[in-house]
């Protein structure tokens, strides 16, 4: 289902609003927060056309008709789309029957107001009036008058003081079933008139006890008012597919009928309420209903548990008020039926039907009064939707009493055809009257696949609700790159431009000017961070290690600030919320953003290149990011010799590159305190043994070596270079010579925690995983072993 109208519901509207004290007419108040979603279909009187309407007033279908026609008085929509209405000749003055809500032809529509089939019924004999009721099956139920001459009224025994020089139209219902060729078939009937009592005439057949014979109507009851032959006046239908029952409204009797459609005893009239006095088992101060319209069961649109769902909905027109006055009010009653015996409970004290009183009433406070037409709905919400037919208003009433929604049809009758008006006109009592009003919930199969499209509302110089006026999308959260100041209703936000993907490496550091790099960015010793998007803005996300290397440094508030901070990087500039609440935007100087506050910077990482970022390299540079495998060291080569007995070996050691002088420094197995300088050293015990070669420029080297306890002279031992040590998350080995061997590491207890083979001159170990600490590191090649010790630092 497409719905093309946006209506916030969002929006915390009420309707006491500016557009509000204007609005006379179209939609006056609408809380988008209590209203039951929906479309309103309105058939309004005098004019040919049937509306969808929004919450907005806003007409999103219509089923248009000739304007020599107007409403006959109903129309339905159906699960399929298609539309059931009623309709009749605007000039009515020759037809030979004619009374308040006449009608004549009923025809099925498709939703885009092709015609399916019609029949019609307004000749002499009778004519179709007020309402119908669609089946399931797509047949329909119809209320039509029939005429009786007068003599045939006076053999049925009515007064006749109340019979009319033209006689009776009394009621039949008609089932109609489309014949397929366009028109229908009447497949069955049902006639009060078969169904008459009366104690006037002891000589009709038809003379009884009239409070003995409830299932059957008094002839010599009912008040016709504007028409003395309309004696029934039926109008609303209304069909049971679970019992299989009709109900009807006959007004003039002030009175509900339910009548057995296809049961136990089709015709048979099984309750009525309202008004016991219609059958003599009661007085006027018995009656309930006055002149009563829209009775149906609460089955539409509702869920079966709805605490209203089955029971009966009725407008209650005419009550009279203790002032005199009268007033209209609406409710639900809940009759007491016996399916197994097909008959609804009476009372026990005088036998009249139960139940003795209303389940629900809802007076208006303002005590408005339609002395006909009107309708009342149970929303699923709980709501009702009340029409006050003669004065053309639909209010959407909450459980509580508040006004939800308010419609006020501005279309003003003139000459019997009704027109447009403008926002501001205030129609008068029967100049904008609409029989019913039928809300449709969102999700009526009729929708589905349907472009619900506003077509604009129909009032003229319209003044639409605030809730109502189109809300401009945009993003309105001024931290966003595209912040929209004017935006009304929020739409995506973007906090970074699309071309930089959803995250951006960058590094973090301390700015060192005195090192010649560009701005002081001397990235070689900063630590890698990333700018991730979310939904709602971008972050900073340090890796623990960063995090930890940080704190470890006294930097602890800043690790706190980076991982609470929100960002928006739109274009060059950095826009900033910090964990303070503080907002400000960060400049870009073209290498990268500069934090004042703890001097340093955030620079991306594409705008560097990699170079050699160990300070003791002989190519280190700080200003280029870290690759230590383009670091380049001092060369050292050792030969050593042996001689027969202890303390008879000696090494000397040959550096190449660097600038010299060479400052060179003896160790023995993992001291970090030297024992000897220059080139040479003797006297040496078996064991191993490191150097260290240090240039002018700072430039460092170190080799391995083993003095072994062998007569005679040793070839130059294996080189092998580990840095850095102490080492953080990767160790390189460098082996002076190519050359496979194997490469373990384990803890100062024995145990192995990283084995692996070199086949190479360099080999990288990651030691991410390890925990801090001092490890052995053993390289074997051959019969030869190799080791040293390697220091862990986080």
């Amino acid at each position: 289902m497409m719905h093309l109208r946006f209506f916030s519901f969002a929006l915390s509207l009420f309707f006491m609003s500016s557009a509000f004290a204007q609005n006379t007419i179209g939609v006056t108040a609408v809380q988008p927060d209590l209203v039951e979603e929906g479309y309103t279909l309105l058939y309004p009187h005098n004019q040919p056309n049937v509306y969808l309407l929004d919450l907005c007033g806003e007409v999103v279908h219509t089923w248009t008709n000739a304007d020599t026609l107007r409403p006959g008085n109903v129309a339905y929509l159906q699960e399929n789309g298609d539309i059931v209405m009623t309709y009749r000749p605007q000039v009515f003055s020759s037809d030979p029957i004619w009374a308040g809500g006449g009608g004549a032809t009923i025809e099925r529509r498709t939703w885009d107001n092709d015609v399916l089939w019609s029949y019609t019924l307004n000749d002499s004999a009778g004519r179709f009036h007020h309402d119908i009721e669609v089946k399931s099956n797509g047949n329909v139920f119809a209320i039509a008058w029939e005429h009786f001459s007068a003599e045939e009224a006076m053999q049925a025994g009515r007064d006749s003081a109340l019979i009319p020089e033209e006689g009776l139209w009394s009621d039949m219902i008609m089932e109609l079933s489309p014949d397929g060729n366009g028109s229908a078939n009447v497949v069955w009937q049902w006639h009060a008139w078969d169904h008459l009592v009366q104690d006037l005439d002891a000589s009709k057949d038809n003379f009884g006890v009239v409070s003995e014979s409830v299932d059957k109507i008094d002839v010599n009851y009912g008040t016709p008012s504007s028409q003395p032959s309309d004696w029934l006046h039926i109008n609303a239908i209304d069909y049971n597919p679970y019992f299989e029952h009709l109900l009807l409204s006959v007004p003039t009797f002030d009175e509900l009928w339910i009548v057995d459609y296809n049961n136990f005893t089709p015709g048979k009239l099984l309750w009525r309420w309202g008004n016991p006095e219609a059958y003599d088992m009661g007085t006027e101060e018995d009656q309930q209903l006055f002149y009563q319209h829209d009775c149906h069961w609460v089955y539409d649109h509702v869920t079966i548990n709805n605490p209203d769902f089955g029971k009966i909905a009725v407008f209650n027109n005419r009550v009279p008020a203790e002032d005199g006055s009268a007033y209209s009010a609406v409710h639900l009653l809940n009759p007491a039926y016996t399916d197994y015996e097909n008959s609804f409970a009476t009372d026990m004290a005088d036998s009249t039907y139960l139940p003795n009183d209303f389940d629900w009433t809802y007076v208006a406070p303002d005590s408005i009064y339609s002395s006909g037409l009107s309708s009342f709905q149970r929303l699923e919400n709980g709501n009702s939707l009340i029409c006050y037919g003669r004065w053309g208003d639909t209010r959407e009433i909450t459980p509580e009493g508040d006004v939800a929604w308010r419609y006020k049809t501005p279309l003003i009758n003139a000459g019997g055809v009704s027109s447009p008006v403008s926002q501001g006109s205030e129609p008068s009592i029967n100049q904008n009257m609409t029989f019913r009003a039928h809300r449709y919930p969102m999700d009526f199969e009729a929708f589905d696949g349907v472009a619900l499209m506003p077509q604009g509302v129909i009032e003229l110089n319209p003044t639409p609700l605030d809730a109502c006026i189109p809300p401009v999308l945009g993003c309105m959260d001024s931290f966003a790159c595209n912040y929209d100041s004017t935006a009304t209703a929020a739409d995506t936000c973007i906090y970074f431009a699309p071309d930089y993907g959803t995250s951006l490496d960058f590094v973090l550091g301390i700015l060192e000017p005195e090192l010649g790099c560009n701005g002081g960015y001397a990235v070689s010793e900063s630590l890698p961070v990333t700018l991730t998007a979310t939904d709602s803005a971008m972050t900073w996300v340090l890796t623990d290690d960063v995090a930890q290397t940080l704190i470890d440094n006294g930097f602890d508030i800043v690790v706190s600030d980076l991982t609470t901070q929100a960002l928006s990087l739109c274009g060059s500039d950095m826009n900033v919320l910090d964990s303070f609440g503080n907002a400000y935007t960060l400049q870009y100087d073209s290498t990268g953003y500069i934090y004042d506050f703890y001097d340093g910077y955030l620079a991306p990482a594409e705008n560097f290149g990699f170079g050699c970022g160990f300070e003791f390299a002989c190519n280190y540079d700080p200003c280029a990011l870290y690759d230590f495998d383009l670091c380049e060291f001092l060369e050292i080569n050792v030969e050593t010799t042996t001689d027969a007995g202890v303390g008879n070996g000696s090494a000397s050691a040959t550096v190449t590159g660097g600038a010299e002088p060479y400052a060179i420094a003896w160790f023995e197995g993992d001291s970090e305190d030297s024992f000897a300088d220059g080139m040479s050293v003797d006297s040496l015990l078996a064991g191993e043994y490191s150097v260290l070669a240090v240039d002018s420029t700072g430039c460092i080297g170190n080799a391995d070596f083993v003095i072994d306890a062998l007569d005679g002279l040793t070839t130059p031992d294996v080189v092998w270079n580990v840095f850095p040590n102490p080492a953080n998350d990767l160790v390189y080995v460098n082996l002076s010579t190519p050359g496979q061997g194997a490469l373990t590491l384990t803890e100062l207890g024995g145990r192995e925690v990283l084995a692996t083979t070199l086949t190479s001159t360099r080999t990288t170990l990651d030691l991410s995983a390890l925990p801090a600490g001092t490890y052995v590191l053993q390289f074997q090649q051959g019969a030869m072993r190799y080791t040293r010790n390697l220091h862990v630092v986080r």
